[in-house]
């Protein structure tokens, strides 16, 4: 298990009794880690929430780690989110791409996960939809056809918005 906060990783070794050991502090690849999924390799991504005004000129990025059995860490890829914020991410059952959220710039980025973990946008920006609100949560449907994405409008009222996932990640 991990748990990301400001330019430090937490990596919380789990025993075979399911008990969590001490945390153990990583420096991250970008400042403000935030949202964090993992595959089944033992691959973790994590989406760096950044943001400035303008948001187009925002820093958010989006890395991708290693994790070894014994609990090394490895930086493998920062990428540009393209985007203000990037917050929540969740990645396809085929664990082929990783979709991310930023509220700022009510975005849905997908990254397409290479063979040895290196992330690449699946167009030019990296941008796949964008909502009319700010884009928080995000889930995949048990078969990752469905992308769900909680959209607030302004945090007083929210609701799930639903996209189709194509077989390239867009």
């Amino acid at each position: 298990q991990a748990f990301v906060g400001s330019g430090v990783i937490d990596l919380y070794p789990v025993g075979k009794n399911g008990v969590a050991g001490p945390p153990v502090a990583l420096p991250s690849a970008d400042d403000v880690p935030f949202g964090i999924a993992f595959t089944h390799d033992n691959l973790m991504i994590v989406s760096n929430e950044h943001f400035v005004l303008p948001p187009e000129t925002s820093p958010s990025t989006v890395s991708s780690y290693d994790i070894d059995h014994d609990g090394n860490v490895t930086e493998i890829d920062t990428e540009p989110a393209n985007a203000a914020g990037a917050c929540w991410n969740v990645i396809t059952n085929d664990e082929k791409y990783v979709f991310i959220t930023s509220p700022f710039t009510a975005n849905i980025n997908s990254f397409r996960i290479g063979k040895h973990g290196d992330l690449i946008p699946v167009n030019g920006t990296s941008v796949v939809a964008t909502a009319d609100g700010a884009t928080l949560d995000i889930a995949l449907s048990h078969d990752s056809k469905y992308l769900y994405v909680l959209v607030s409008a302004g945090f007083a009222s929210s609701r799930i918005d639903g996209f189709v996932v194509n077989g390239d990640g867009k």
